[in-house]
């Protein structure tokens, strides 16, 4: 194992065991994410630069759908 490994094992997962990100927040209250401003910014500089950027935009979508479907309200 190495030393990066063993940091994670033992200090950081131990730690955010119970973390729960701001996008899954705002999913779970039933509030609109930041989906577009991270990955939907990240997929706009792509296309105005010629570059692909289908994994972000799909990301950007499913989470979309997420919202749009109550599917993670509590």
């Amino acid at each position: 194992m190495s030393d990066v490994d063993d940091i994670l094992s033992k200090i950081i997962f131990p730690r955010a065991q119970g973390h729960r990100s701001s996008m899954l927040q705002d999913l779970n209250a039933g509030r609109k994410t930041e989906i577009d401003f991270l990955n939907g910014a990240i997929t706009r500089l792509a296309e105005e630069a010629g570059l692909p950027s289908a994994r972000h935009e799909s990301i950007r979508q499913l989470i979309k759908a997420c919202e749009a479907s109550g599917a993670f309200r509590q």
